[in-house]
């Protein structure tokens, strides 16, 4: 019974097209392609969240910087080393990452080159864009540097900024990879 229902809806849609002129079936045509366009990206968007969502959750993933500056309104810095990291490991934090010191002019670049095992605070809380993680560590120094990666699910997108007592926040814009 269902079968028959199937084919006389077909046979339906048949004589309906078949009255139709030409440019409306290539509009129709055309519709039909645009609805399984916007399926088909919102499916991959969804599934790209999913892949997001795993890798943080494995708590095995780096942030790859691209660009890095000094707040406030600091200038834009390229970032052309592909070494650069902050690693998040199930054991251990790998911090690669340049950063601006000082207060006021002169600033000066510097490179934090630490391997943690022991993160002060840290938490990943799930938002409705994506994912905030933050932790803190001395990184053997008498400062206090708070880390704070914001991570956008849909875009892929991840900033993390690195706040002290003794210096301005610095922010860095880049992705997120799994380690695998």
């Amino acid at each position: 019974m269902r079968y028959l229902l199937l084919c006389l809806a077909a046979m339906c849609s048949y004589a309906a097209m078949a009255q139709l002129s030409p440019e409306e079936l290539r509009k129709h045509a055309s519709e039909e392609r645009h609805q399984a366009r916007v399926q088909e990206r919102e499916i991959k968007t969804a599934e790209f969240k999913q892949h997001m969502d795993s890798i943080i959750l494995t708590h095995n993933y780096r942030f790859m910087p691209s660009t890095f500056s000094l707040q406030p309104a600091g200038m834009t810095r390229m970032i052309y080393n592909p070494n650069f990291q902050l690693g998040i490991y199930p054991d251990y934090t790998d911090i690669y990452l340049p950063y601006i010191k000082g207060i006021t002019p002169p600033y000066y670049i510097t490179v934090f080159n630490y391997t943690i095992t022991n993160l002060n605070n840290y938490v990943a809380k799930q938002t409705s864009e994506g994912w905030t993680i933050t932790f803190s560590s001395s990184l053997f120094s008498a400062n206090t540097y708070t880390f704070t990666l914001n991570i956008y699910g849909t875009t892929g997108e991840a900033i993390l900024n690195i706040s002290s007592e003794m210096f301005n926040t610095v922010t860095y814009n880049g992705t997120i990879m799994g380690n695998y």
